[in-house]
């Protein structure tokens, strides 16, 4: 089973690193950084807090689809109005967005090697 209490704590750990490691380059580069990973940390808060959870044994699953529909609607807004409308590096920008991605394979790395261990 996925801890997602783990992948929370690597993601805001990435997401710091990645934003301290990005302290030595230009602007656009942290506001890139700083933006994507805001919008990673937070899309995944908002996924496992208000969406994830009820899914499971809830009988209004019609609302809860329109509500992530929502939920994603808005995280694409925000997408949009980040690219077009502030100055920041889209490679940056990127990298910030994929901080989740690179949680979730580290979390299923880290799963693999405690279950090799356990079964050795």
């Amino acid at each position: 089973m996925i801890n997602v209490k783990r992948i929370h704590i690597i993601n805001s750990v990435l997401y710091l690193l990645f934003l301290i490691i990005s302290a030595f380059f230009s602007k656009p580069i942290i506001i890139g950084i700083a933006i994507g990973g805001a919008l990673s940390v937070l899309n995944f808060f908002f996924i496992e807090t208000f969406i994830g959870k009820s899914f499971i044994n809830d009988k209004k699953i019609g609302l809860k689809f329109f509500f992530y529909f929502i939920k994603l609607t808005g995280l694409l807004s925000l997408i949009y109005v980040s690219i077009v409308y502030i100055e920041l590096n889209a490679i940056a920008f990127v990298i910030g967005l994929s901080i989740l991605f690179i949680s979730i394979v580290f979390e299923s790395i880290l799963r693999s090697y405690s279950t090799n261990a356990d079964s050795k």
